[in-house]
């Protein structure tokens, strides 16, 4: 398990990459991730990848840690994100700098959010 401020700066991260990919602005969504990541991503495959395979995030979703793990120095999270659907996604982040940045993010499922 996290700890608390650990879970707290991590989310923050996620919420702020993911308002950044709401606003269109891929370079300063990149710029949350790793430099592992960035090395092997240009802002125009980072724009593909978003567009193909994560548009639900252009929507801006509210963003809930589920749980987040320690891994060495790495963090397993997953998340909620709830926008029309729920989408379950899982990342890894690591520390750099003094910061958690994210080095991958997978779509794990998404679930139609029930209509009263």
């Amino acid at each position: 398990m996290c700890a608390e401020d650990e879970s707290v700066a991590i989310a923050a991260v996620i919420e702020a990459q993911t308002s950044a990919i709401a606003r269109e602005d891929f370079a300063g969504a990149l710029q949350f991730s790793s430099t592992t990541f960035r090395s092997n991503v240009t802002v125009e495959q980072f724009e593909r990848m978003i567009a193909y395979e994560y548009n639900f995030l252009l929507q801006n979703p509210s963003i809930k840690v589920k749980s987040c793990q320690s891994v060495g120095k790495s963090r397993d999270v997953i998340v909620e994100l709830d926008s029309q659907r729920r989408h379950v996604m899982a990342y890894v982040l690591t520390p750099e700098d003094g910061r958690w940045r994210i080095d991958v993010a997978a779509l794990l499922g998404e679930i139609e959010s029930l209509q009263a």
